[in-house]
């Protein structure tokens, strides 16, 4: 008969060594233990804990295990850029640089400030003057410019206000009258006697009063040179005009325009004109008539002056495209410089 156990129960044939586990159906695995125990205790009871020479505090030994440290949970590696979860973490601003505050200067002596005031003032007043009168030395200078411009197209008319011809420098001057010739002889005789006075205003009023008071036989001998210069202006005006004139002369900048086909007729015209109306006096009523009998006129009719005008202006087209020395020579043998003379 098998050997009874504690509680009645039979008896184990075998025991648990000592310092061994003993597995604990209701509390797990219990620490070292060391004295045999009951296997079947545990069933009815909690169990038995071992007990240690040593004593420790379990939690901070499971800690350990584990790479805790007190004080808080391990934390692993971090990772450049990226938050534990992987998300990228929002970029920094960077800082503003602090702005550096302006040094305080030293205070000025209050003398020596009035003393700057009063320079500075004092250049801008110059700089002020020297502009007024930069403006107004301008101002001057193109006032006499504008009145320099007036006094050259003053020039350039005449009394009744139309523009002078240019004259040709080679042309003959006009001839000298009686007076110019007496005023010459009265200059002398009134600088000896007004010394201090100036220019040809006084000399030539006190001249012309002389010259009306004078008898004919007094004015002869002036008259006489007046004569001889008269005579010799109109020799040289022949001349003159027999070598081309003053159309010679235009054409050194440029040849003349040349005439349109109604030109044409009406130089044709004029001369018929003339024959049936010897009284009639300007060119007014011609031109009227002129005028409606060129409108009357069939194109047949207009044939030969438009042909004439077409030739004048290829004449015209060539002298132009000449120098003005070989435009001279071309129309050496136009009679008085007309050079559009053999097409009229």
């Amino acid at each position: 008969m098998a050997e009874q156990g504690q509680y009645g129960f039979p008896a184990p044939q075998w025991q648990y060594q000592t310092g061994m586990y003993a597995p604990m159906y209701n509390t797990g695995t219990m620490g070292i233990s060391t004295g045999a125990m009951d296997p079947y205790a545990g069933m009815r009871f909690q169990g038995q804990m071992g007990v240690s020479p040593q004593p420790f505090q379990t939690q901070q030994q499971l800690g350990a295990s584990l790479g805790v440290q007190k004080g808080g949970v391990k934390k692993g590696k971090k990772t450049a850029g990226k938050s534990p979860a992987g998300k990228a973490k929002p970029k920094k601003k960077p800082k503003k640089p602090k702005k550096k505050k302006p040094k305080k200067k030293p205070k000025k002596n209050k003398a020596d400030l009035a003393k700057k005031k009063a320079a500075q003032k004092k250049a801008s007043e110059a700089a002020k003057q020297k502009k007024l009168r930069q403006a107004e030395t301008a101002r001057k200078k193109k006032e006499k410019e504008r009145e320099r411009e007036a006094a050259k197209k003053k020039k350039m008319l005449t009394k009744t206000g139309k523009k002078k011809k240019e004259r040709d420098p080679n042309a003959p001057k006009r001839a000298r009258t009686a007076f110019n010739f007496f005023l010459d002889s009265f200059r002398e005789d009134y600088k000896k006697d007004h010394p201090d006075s100036k220019g040809v205003v006084d000399v030539t009023r006190a001249g012309s009063e002389r010259w009306k008071q004078m008898t004919p036989d007094e004015k002869a001998s002036f008259e006489q040179m007046a004569s001889v210069a008269r005579e010799a202006y109109t020799k040289a005006k022949e001349e003159y005009e027999a070598q081309g004139g003053q159309a010679k002369f235009k054409l050194l900048k440029g040849p003349p325009r040349p005439p349109t086909a109604y030109f044409m007729f009406l130089n044709d015209f004029r001369q018929e004109y003339k024959q049936k109306h010897p009284d009639v006096k300007g060119i007014k009523e011609m031109s009227r008539e002129a005028g409606i009998k060129w409108r009357a006129m069939s194109q047949q009719d207009k044939e030969p002056f438009e042909s004439k005008a077409k030739a004048a202006k290829e004449q015209y087209i060539r002298l132009k495209d000449m120098t003005p020395e070989e435009r001279i020579r071309a129309t050496a043998d136009c009679p008085q410089g007309k050079v559009y003379a053999a097409f009229m």
